[in-house]
């Protein structure tokens, strides 16, 4: 157990093991261990940083094109293999074809690597014909990672922009300089204007506008990135982070950190599982490209008239509750772990799970200017605000790509970084604790009615819940109400919407009369602070099928229910 003792106890901040780390690596430097070089990484654009395998985000959806391009082979050269060369030395020209994934780096082209047989001989750039640069030869190199099996056979080469063509570079001493790599691409992920060099200013000035990284991940295939050099080499006046501390000019200078001792025999594992964490980020950014999807365009918001608080209903209110409470807490306790379940659970519980299922309906098929879909729009853009503000120390990145998708089309907004934008905590208004024991009681009902479903569903009378329509039927006789029933006679309109189904009644005992269905089911609830049960009871839709917003709620005679015939008349 840890006692405070310097054997027992790891101490997040510990100066003198600073200070011995530091001699080790000052002792690696002056042993030529350390140096610096270029090398290709992975790269965000948008967030001008380099990124781990882990942070990349591959978009499934994304179609790669490809290119079959011709390297003249260079007449003058030798090649090793006789039978190739005998060949060659009957045709007038002969070029190399090369397949690629990736031509927007062809500019970057350095060499082609072979299974073995063109060993020795050169070529020109593949962009010969359009300018001089062309005329000088590039060398054809043998690498482990090109096979006969796949592809036209020659690799195009690109080591400021693939791991294996600079490893093989590398290998073979090609690459012993800054100034022996060739990258077009700067750091706003756009060809830089020393494209030229290698395609002539008139060709240059349409590709330095070109984005000029892969579009098949989130963030780029790996990019060259320069490292600077300091003007004096010496360790003193490095600039780096060191566990919570900045060693600057020789000096220490502390960061806030936890003041927390650990034991090493408890083997605290201070990072989140990545698969959980990948899960949890992959959560977190569905539910902001959902909010996206819905609350419109930067120019579309600016004439966007938001619904005051008075006018939302319970399903709005709670959400606004439920964001008041997140990471607040694991954020004032430097509990990081805790901020990301708070995020996570409210995107997947409190949003996804409820909030999105129940309003996809208003969302989808209400007026675009009714008061009922304003006040849901509403309320997704102030979490959308909240939420990537909380996310930003946690989840930079994804909070960066949030920022900027939603400012697009505001230039002045959407070039600045999330964390030049003040993080405003929810207003105390929103704190609503009545909201919060409502919609519980709410749900309490809404659990007995998916049960209701479910059972349903098993004896094939239901696929879909909108086929149905929900009675909830109260205690006769009663003379003082007790909360609960005065919250259903009071959200009634919204319980049909907490329900996903067509249509809700409420009804008494004595009023039910002797109407028979083709198929129902029924439970029954008590009533807190009474000695009461209400029945609730799932039976078939009454009306039928909108084509348009498919509830069960239209006339036969009719070819729309009466929402969307106001709706499609204001349109027309």
């Amino acid at each position: 157990m840890a006692d405070g003792s310097p054997n027992t106890t790891f101490r997040t901040l510990d100066h003198d093991y600073e200070i011995r780390q530091l001699q080790v690596f000052q002792r690696m430097v002056e042993q030529g261990l350390i140096y610096r070089h270029y090398r290709p990484v992975h790269y965000s654009p948008s967030s001008h940083s380099a990124l781990a395998e882990a942070e990349l985000v591959y978009n499934d959806d994304h179609v790669s094109h490809s290119a079959y391009v011709t390297f003249p082979l260079d007449s003058q050269t030798k090649i090793a293999n006789i039978a190739l060369r005998e060949v060659l030395a009957k045709a007038p020209s002969a070029s190399l074809l090369v397949w690629t994934t990736t031509p927007w780096n062809l500019t970057a082209n350095m060499g082609i690597a072979v299974h073995f047989h063109l060993l020795g001989a050169q070529f020109r750039s593949v962009f010969s014909l359009i300018h001089p640069s062309g005329s000088v030869s590039a060398k054809i190199i043998a690498a482990a990672h090109v096979t006969s099996e796949s592809g036209s056979g020659p690799v195009h080469c690109a080591p400021a922009h693939g791991a294996e063509d600079y490893l093989a570079f590398r290998s073979l001493g090609l690459l012993q300089g800054s100034t022996d790599i060739i990258c077009h691409v700067d750091d706003a992920g756009k060809f830089s204007l020393d494209v030229a060099h290698v395609v002539g200013e008139e060709a240059a000035a349409f590709l330095a506008s070109e984005c000029g990284v892969s579009r098949s991940r989130l963030y780029t295939t790996p990019q060259q990135i320069p490292l600077s050099s300091h003007p004096d080499p010496s360790l003193t006046y490095y600039v780096f982070c060191l566990n919570g501390a900045w060693l600057i000019g020789g000096k220490v200078q502390l960061k806030t950190s936890l003041p927390q001792s650990y034991s090493p025999n408890l083997q605290v594992d201070l990072k989140l599982d990545a698969m959980a964490r990948a899960e949890s980020m992959r959560r977190i950014r569905n539910s902001a490209r959902f909010i996206l999807g819905n609350i419109g365009t930067t120019a579309q918001r600016k004439h966007f008239v938001s619904v005051e608080r008075s006018e939302l209903c319970l399903a709005e209110c709670f959400v606004m509750n439920e964001l008041d409470q997140i990471a607040a807490e694991g954020y004032a306790n430097y509990n990081f772990p805790k901020v990301m379940t708070s995020l996570t659970n409210f995107a997947n519980l409190t949003l996804s799970s409820l909030y999105f299922d129940i309003t996809k309906d208003c969302l989808y098929a209400n007026d675009i200017q009714s008061v009922e879909r304003r006040a849901v729009v509403t309320i997704l853009a102030k979490v959308l605000d909240s939420m990537t503000s909380a996310m930003a120390p946690v989840l930079p990145y994804l909070a960066e790509e949030i920022h900027t998708a939603l400012h697009e089309g505001d230039e002045a907004v959407s070039q600045l970084s999330v964390f030049a934008k003040k993080w405003t905590p929810v207003s105390t208004e929103w704190s609503d604790p009545h909201a919060e024991q409502d919609m519980a009681n709410s749900l309490r009902m809404r659990s007995a009615v998916l049960s209701l479903f479910e059972k349903a569903r098993g004896d094939k009378h239901l696929k879909s819940s909108l086929e149905a329509e929900v009675d909830i039927i109260l205690p006769n006789n009663i003379s003082v109400q007790p909360y609960l029933l005065q919250l259903i006679k009071r959200e009634e309109t919204f319980l049909k919407t907490l329900f996903i189904v067509s249509d809700v009644t409420i009804t008494d005992e004595g009023s039910l009369g002797t109407s028979s269905f083709a198929w129902f089911y029924v439970s029954s609830m008590d009533v807190p602070d009474s000695d009461f049960e209400l029945s609730i009871r799932v039976r078939p839709a009454s009306s039928s099928k909108c084509p348009r917003c498919w509830t069960y709620t239209r006339e036969e005679e009719h070819d729309l229910c009466p929402r969307c015939e106001d709706v499609v008349r204001n349109v027309d």
